[in-house]
């Protein structure tokens, strides 16, 4: 029996990482629908596991529901691209400046090797 290729498909720990990633300022669902790229299934899924873990807060504001990750929120943000670094430089070379801890204001690029991904987003921004 031969062993397939790995599809490209993200898991749960990156869908988990790019919702959060997404409502760090606060957004509606259907944005995290478009900017996380999951569908409304998915998200009736993860949201209510993200907000009943503490990842995730839903509030009010301006008359719309708005999702906000929390601390607890960041803090997984941080380990998950702190894990991702460490695959990642072996397999790209890249991040090669890379800080001790990640800082919330991050501003290295990724390496020419690696595809625009949920890291090279965050590097692109604040966490």
């Amino acid at each position: 029996m031969m062993i397939s290729e790995r599809k490209n498909t993200r898991g749960r720990i990156e869908i988990i990482a790019s919702v959060l990633l997404h409502c760090r300022q606060g957004i509606k669902k259907t944005h995290i629908m478009s900017k996380a790229n999951v569908g409304y299934e998915q998200l009736c899924y993860y949201l209510p596991n993200l907000i009943n873990t503490g990842l995730l807060i839903q509030a009010i504001d301006e008359g719309s529901v708005i999702y906000r990750t929390t601390e607890a929120g960041r803090e997984y943000l941080n380990s998950y691209f702190e894990i991702m670094r460490l695959l990642s430089y072996s397999k790209y070379g890249a991040f090669e400046s890379w800080k001790e801890e990640i800082h919330p204001k991050i501003n290295e690029k990724v390496g020419d090797a690696q595809k625009k991904s949920l890291v090279a987003i965050f590097e692109e921004t604040e966490v």
